[in-house]
């Protein structure tokens, strides 16, 4: 009986330093994604806004590693927009959707991990001679509510993979930020608009003056 109450009880000992791990981690979560919400709300420029997300983003997930490119629609292409360690160190020639893991995961909308970059099939051919040997790492969709803008990439060691919990964050901020930008640009759209209107009306007042009109 007195093992039966040991086992019980270490096993209760378990149970209990697992959910507190994982309090812990919900709550770590938690706090990036406020935080990175908070900043997104006081920034008007979308390159300051990204560097925020992609800076906070590696921190959470203890990398120093990763990229975001968006689609440019007057190219039709990703091009890479702000980055951080090694992947900013080689030049990167914009993506066409659908070609090499960028592509895949735009086109597709679908996360992508990787634990060799090198020799994931994926890659495009004429990327692998300048990537380091033996980083991978996950590569996520940024997506508004609408549509998918781009492509979130954080880069780490072949050795470690991110955990579940940690993709599940990387989509989460993923998402916060595809709809960050949407409501950016149509706030742009809208501001471009309203100038446009202005200077048609200024023009017709002008001209009505001029014609006693």
């Amino acid at each position: 009986r007195l093992v039966t109450t040991l086992a019980n009880q270490a096993a209760s000992a378990l149970e209990n330093a697992h959910l507190f791990d994982e309090t812990r981690q919900r709550v770590t979560e938690l706090g990036t994604v406020n935080r990175i919400s908070i900043a997104l709300r006081a920034v008007s420029k979308q390159d300051e806004m990204l560097a925020i997300v992609l800076e906070e983003t590696l921190a959470a997930l203890n990398a120093a590693h990763g990229s975001i490119n968006l689609l440019t629609p007057s190219t039709g292409k990703l091009h890479r927009i702000i980055a951080r360690g090694w992947v900013s160190e080689f030049t990167e020639l914009p993506i066409q959707p659908g070609e090499g893991i960028f592509g895949k995961v735009f086109s597709s909308g679908n996360t992508h991990v990787s634990r060799d970059f090198v020799n994931d099939p994926l890659t495009r051919p004429e990327m692998r001679g300048q990537l380091p040997v033996g980083w991978g790492g996950t590569c996520v969709p940024i997506r508004s509510s609408e549509q998918t803008l781009g492509i979130l990439l954080v880069s780490v060691p072949g050795e470690r993979e991110l955990s579940k919990d940690e993709v599940r964050l990387l989509n989460t901020l993923a998402e916060m930020t595809g709809n960050a930008l949407q409501r950016m640009r149509l706030y742009e759209e809208t501001v471009r608009r309203a100038e446009e209107f202005a200077a048609l009306y200024e023009t017709n007042t002008a001209i009505s003056i001029e014609y006693n009109l």
